[in-house]
């Protein structure tokens, strides 16, 4: 892959349609239309051996006959054929293809279509050729009028216009929707790409080009894969330094980690937990519907990127009181400020409206509706007498009547430098003159307030980033070395062991081998004590029965002792035993890291116990950010967390058992750390460690 193949797919000057058609009906076809109707301004070359012409172009038998190198090929034909139509375009020197057959190691293509994959790999190694796909239906480029998509399921050509959104998806029908119902909506559209398979290219690579390109300022992704992080962050910083902007949506994002059976970390940050934490570190916004893509970037394309000092703050005028109090429950149950209006604004509209509120939604009411002036006085007056972060102008359906109104009003306000953003309960044949209006103007329009205020708050709460931290110290040598010496074969012990190098605080413990040893060191410790299996890890050791807490009598001891090597027997384990001493706690942690993810290490904080799991109160950041602030805003990230920090010397020593385990994942050859429960005493005001792993 190189820029100029990538390049030469975006915005080629020569293209052949390998397998073209005359029936619009097949990808051939579509693909030699959408070229054709779009007025694609450089050369069209369509390959077949069927036909002599192809909609009024002259055609090649083959690559090889067209007698001079185009920078693209469209390769519309078997998989099995494309196998050799790839050699050809090697063999010429052609900068790069788009391989539209399924059959290459997706869905029920099986091993053949793994092993196709392969062979197809193998040609394209070591050349100069660069190719999308395989399984895409291609490419949209309307800046320069090069649209090869393979299908005929968008809108025409006279219906829609290039704009600066870049849509990127793996899924061609994803693309399209996408595609289809911004266009629809007056949403510009200047690519609009999939790359199906990612044989060779990823969307990464896509994203890397599309921004470079002066006429984009978003782009809008629908993630199948959210990775490799090695081409997604890059990419993703390389956005911010151009202040553009990335929207994403994650398909998928429920499924479990492969790796979830080895540690509580990767069972709690699943690959998409990682994921999501380090793209909201380099900036990307996340959504989470189909059409809150191309909203958000209706917004971002209006309003630009949300600067730092911006107030998280809407301002609401509703020409409605029912819709006003709808609105402001939605915003208050989206955790969205509604601050009230100003003594200014009271004072300048109370005669205009004299029967208004003077609320957050602000209803004129229906006295301004028919009177322009009026109407147009409370909305800019709302504008520019307030200062809310946003605005929203939220409209009820008059018809004609509201109209130019409607067109003035916004127009007054956004005079202003005001982000103003408007809603209709669009009906069809009844708002479509507001819409187109609103629409020419490029004010951000909603279908239902709701909508809108879901977008308007993913906007205002952009660019903050979940953690700013400069990161943990480096570790210190003989806490590295202990770490990376731990393997699968290591205990619990060994565990303990180690994370007691890192800074990790335990409770005094001692190892044994039988009852009357751990009857010795109870009585060392001193009673209540708990005794644990220690074997090599286990995810849950309380459910394996190898676990007794609250051991109050020397006999308590030594029954559990007795059980637990019973149990130790019955799994072929060696005879081995852990006592400590007992922790008494009125709130259970869990803190862990996970090194599963190519994006980079993450470290969890958050609730605790044998339940962590299944109560899911834990949130996830990039290691490498994570400094005692950053470790103390993670743990406010929670409903546990908030809780104990509260406290703030407990909070602060919570904090530096995140800092450490983001240190200790760092080591090379460490996988996980899971420390569950993390006790906290809030009548002492400590906190212990009382179990712990290594994988």
């Amino acid at each position: 892959m190189s820029a100029s193949g990538v390049a030469s797919l975006l915005r080629p000057m020569s293209v052949a349609v390998v397998g073209a058609s005359e029936e619009r009906g097949r990808f051939g076809g579509a693909a030699m239309h959408n070229l054709i109707s779009h007025g694609f301004p450089g050369e069209i070359v369509p390959v077949t051996r069927s036909r002599d012409e192809v909609m009024g172009r002259p055609a090649a038998p083959s690559l090889s006959a067209i007698g001079r190198p185009v920078d693209t090929a469209i390769i519309i034909i078997p998989a099995d054929a494309t196998l050799d139509v790839i050699r050809e375009a090697v063999d010429l020197g052609v900068s790069s293809a788009v391989v539209v057959a399924s059959g290459f190691g997706e869905g029920g293509s099986g091993g053949e279509g793994e092993r196709r994959l392969a062979a197809l790999r193998d040609i394209v190694a070591g050349s100069s050729l660069t190719v999308l796909g395989p399984s895409t239906t291609g490419i949209t480029n309307l800046f320069d009028r090069y649209v090869s998509r393979a299908s005929g399921n968008q809108l025409s050509a006279d219906h829609v216009r290039p704009g600066p959104l870049g849509l990127v998806s793996q899924s061609g029908a994803v693309n399209n929707i996408l595609y289809n119902r911004a266009q629809a909506r007056g949403v510009g559209i200047g690519y609009a790409v999939a790359t199906g398979v990612q044989g060779f290219l990823t969307q990464w690579d896509v994203v890397a080009d599309v921004i470079e390109d002066d006429r984009i300022e978003v782009v809008a992704m629908a993630l199948e894969d959210a990775g490799p992080g090695a081409r997604a962050l890059p990419a993703c910083r390389r956005a911010e330094e151009l202040g553009k902007t990335i929207v994403a949506l994650k398909l998928g994002r429920t499924t479990a980690g492969e790796a979830a059976i080895r540690s509580h970390s990767a069972s709690l940050a699943g690959s998409w937990a990682v994921e999501r934490a380090y793209l909201e570190e380099a900036g990307v916004v996340l959504v989470d519907d189909f059409d809150q893509l191309w909203e958000m970037a209706m917004l971002f394309g209006r309003w630009g990127p949300r600067p730092r000092d911006l107030s998280a703050t809407l301002g609401v005028i509703a020409f409605s009181g029912g819709e006003g109090a709808y609105i402001a429950d939605q915003a208050a149950e989206g955790g969205l400020e509604l601050p009230p209006p100003s003594e200014a604004f009271a004072k300048r509209i109370a005669p205009v409206a004299p029967l208004a509120d003077m609320a957050n939604p602000f209803d004129p009411t229906g006295d301004v509706i028919g009177r322009e002036e009026a109407f147009v006085e409370c909305v800019q007056g709302f504008a520019e007498e307030n200062d809310y972060g946003a605005y929203l102008v939220a409209a009820p359906i008059q018809g004609e009547a509201l109209r130019r109104s409607m067109r003035l009003a916004c127009r007054a306000a956004e005079a202003d430098g005001r982000r103003i953003a408007a809603s209709l309960w669009s009906v069809p044949g009844l708002s479509d003159g507001v819409e187109a209006d609103l629409r020419i103007d490029g004010v951000p329009l909603f279908d239902t307030s709701r909508r809108a205020l879901a977008a308007v708050s993913v906007y205002l709460s952009s660019g903050a980033r979940p953690l700013t931290g400069s990161g943990p110290d480096a570790i210190e040598e003989p806490a590295r070395l202990a770490v990376a010496a731990f393997d699968a074969g290591s205990t619990y012990w060994d565990a303990r062991e180690a994370l007691l190098h890192v800074g990790i605080p335990f409770e005094e413990a001692r190892l044994v081998r039988d009852a009357a040893e751990a009857v010795g060191a109870a009585a060392e410790l001193g009673l209540p004590v708990v005794v644990k299996g220690n074997v090599p890890n286990a995810v849950h050791k309380s459910a394996a029965g190898l676990v007794r807490i609250g051991l109050r009598t020397p006999q308590d001891v030594e029954t559990a002792a007795r059980e637990i090597l019973h149990t130790l027997q019955a799994m072929d384990a060696a005879p081995s035993l852990v006592v400590e001493r007992f922790v008494f706690a009125t709130t259970q942690l869990y803190v862990g890291a996970t090194a599963e993810s190519d994006f980079g290490p993450a470290v969890l904080a958050g609730g605790g116990g044998t339940d962590v799991e299944a109560i899911a109160d834990i949130a996830v950041g990039p290691a490498r950010r994570v400094d005692r602030e950053a470790a103390r805003a993670l743990l406010r990230r929670t409903r546990t967390g908030r809780f104990v920090d509260r406290d703030p010397d407990l909070g602060a020593a919570v904090a530096d058992v995140v800092v450490r385990v983001a240190a200790a994942i760092g080591v090379p050859g460490c996988r996980g750390i899971d420390i569950n429960p993390l006790m906290v005493d809030t009548t002492e005001r400590r906190v212990v460690a009382a179990d712990a792993r290594l994988v």
